[in-house]
């Protein structure tokens, strides 16, 4: 029974944010009007601030499995770096 109230926790907590950021209307309403007011020099910075560091990122893993003698091919690191951050950041409750 232990073993399945930390994941049944993380669900529940997945499933309330999820509830939460999609089913109230003025809060999706706010979202849509501060995206439509932000600067697009800032975003289009901050998008590419994130892929230049995400790509350093997969650039270090590469490094390192190549210094342990796994041969990888850079595309590869970067896909295997982009699937991680998948998992990572969407979905949430699963960490």
């Amino acid at each position: 029974m232990k073993k399945y109230l930390l994941p049944a926790l993380q669900a529940g907590v997945t499933i309330y944010i999820l509830a939460r950021l999609f089913g109230d209307a003025e809060l999706r309403a706010n979202a849509t009007r501060v995206v439509a007011e932000a600067d697009w020099l800032w975003m289009a910075g901050a998008v590419a601030a994130a892929a230049a560091s995400e790509l350093l990122c997969a650039t270090r893993w590469w490094v390192v499995l190549r210094a342990f003698g796994t041969p990888l091919k850079w595309r590869e690191a970067v896909a295997f770096s982009a699937i991680g951050l998948f998992y990572s950041l969407g979905l949430p409750g699963s960490a």
